[in-house]
C-alpha cells in the first residue's frame, strides 16, 4: 500500500498574502482542499462555481461537490471544502491557485500556494513467521 503525504503552505485562499509552511499533512480519501469566501454567506458561496488551476495549467473546474459553511463568530467569512484526492494533484513540487464564479463574475486567480506531494510505502501483511 502507498500513502501520499502532502506539505502545502497556505496563507489563505482567494486572499493575497506570504505562505507560512505548515506541519505534513497525511493525504487520505477524506482530505480537503479548504478555502475562505471574505463576506459571503454559504448559500452564496456555496451557489458559485470553483476552478483550480496546478502550476501555470488552465483552470479547469473542481472535481466534486463543494460544501461551504459559515464560519465561527465574529469572522464573516464562509469555509469551502472540496474533496482533495479527486482533483488529482500531481506528485511532487507543484502549486495550486483557484478562481471563483459568482453570478457570471469570476475573481481574479488567488495567491499561488506551494505544496509537496510525496508517495510513501507502507508495509502491510505484517505478521511473525
Amino acid at each position: 500500500m502507498w500513502k501520499r503525504v502532502i506539505l502545502i503552505s497556505l496563507a489563505g485562499l482567494l486572499l493575497s498574502g506570504t505562505a507560512h509552511a505548515q506541519a505534513p499533512i497525511i493525504v487520505g480519501p477524506n482530505s480537503l482542499v479548504y478555502w475562505e469566501m471574505p463576506t459571503i454567506d454559504p448559500a452564496t458561496a456555496g451557489a458559485c462555481s470553483y476552478t483550480i488551476s496546478q502550476g501555470a495549467a488552465a483552470f479547469v473546474p473542481l472535481v466534486g461537490a463543494v460544501t461551504c459553511v459559515a464560519a465561527v463568530a465574529p469572522a464573516v467569512n464562509t469555509s469551502c471544502t472540496v474533496n482533495l484526492l479527486a482533483q488529482n494533484l500531481t506528485i511532487g513540487s507543484g502549486s495550486i491557485r483557484m478562481e471563483a464564479t459568482c453570478s457570471g463574475v469570476t475573481s481574479l486567480p488567488s495567491t499561488a500556494y506551494a505544496y509537496v506531494d510525496l508517495v510513501i510505502p507502507i508495509p502491510t501483511n505484517v505478521k511473525f513467521k
